[in-house]
């Protein structure tokens, strides 16, 4: 599509993180259904050398952040830690905004890290995902987190002995497996994530400001129209007064005579 100046001024130079990731953009709606909450992300992915080979990195920025470094929401990575094992996880899975948990990122980023995989390391096995119990956990809240831990990854294919294997203290490792039995999850399984054509959007909003600033033009000339018509009508009826006065005058006068 083609850019007026006006256009132009409206498209911010890349933030620091735009370059070289390839963004792809998602709605993410509320958790309670409202249409309160909703909220803009992009991902960016990108593939760069570490020291063991290729690694794969993915960010997660909110869009409604204003400031040029867009700090992240999450990130997640994927890298070849020895010869015929990969890494699917940074470590730090945590969402920085406590308001967008539960929502379904942790699935897009996870997905993103494993198309990498089978797509570069399709034949290597996966280095195993260990969850960690905090040392001040009771029984009640590990069972709880435990649970969610292993059905999140278990729709990507891990799986943990039950009861788990304790290969250290506190820590749970997920069984072993190959890259070529993970699975990714279906992004329409996820109700709350809504993937979004940006090129059609952007072409649709821009669209819609310039339908906007012609009504507005339409509103100010009918306007002016009026204005002027309003005018021409205070003209005449301060004319037709004025013979109304004349008619009226003439009228009497006429009456004066007839009587005298």
């Amino acid at each position: 599509m083609e850019l007026s100046d006006d256009d132009a001024t409206l498209l911010d130079d890349a933030g620091r993180w735009s370059s070289p990731f390839a963004w792809t953009f998602f709605e993410v709606l509320p958790k309670d259904g409202t249409r309160w909450g909703r909220t803009l992300v992009a991902i960016g992915t990108v593939e760069t050398e570490g020291s063991s080979g290729p690694r794969h990195q993915a960010l997660v920025v909110d869009i409604g952040e204003t400031t040029p470094q867009l700090p992240h929401v999450m990130t997640g990575e994927g890298r070849e830690v020895r010869r015929g094992w990969v890494k699917l996880t940074t470590g730090d899975v945590m969402i920085h905004r406590a308001a967008l948990r539960g929502r379904g990122l942790g699935y897009l980023v996870l997905n993103a890290s494993i198309r990498w995989a089978q797509l570069h390391h399709r034949d290597a096995a996966v280095e195993p995902i260990t969850l960690v119990r905090a040392a001040t956990s009771s029984d009640e809240e590990w069972n709880h987190e435990l649970a969610k831990l292993t059905s999140f990854y278990g729709r990507f294919g891990f799986r943990w002995r039950s009861p788990p294997l304790e290969a250290a203290v506190r820590h749970y490792p997920s069984e072993p497996m190959m890259v070529s039995d993970l699975t990714t999850v279906d992004e329409a399984s996820l109700p709350l994530i809504r993937r979004i054509d940006m090129p059609a959007s952007l072409t649709r909003i821009l669209q819609r400001l310039h339908d906007g600033a012609d009504d507005r033009a339409t509103i100010k000339a009918l306007g002016i129209a009026l204005r002027d018509r309003r005018e021409r009508w205070r003209i005449v009826g301060y004319r037709l007064n004025w013979l109304g006065w004349a008619v009226a005058l003439a009228i009497g006068w006429v009456a004066r005579q007839s009587i005298g």
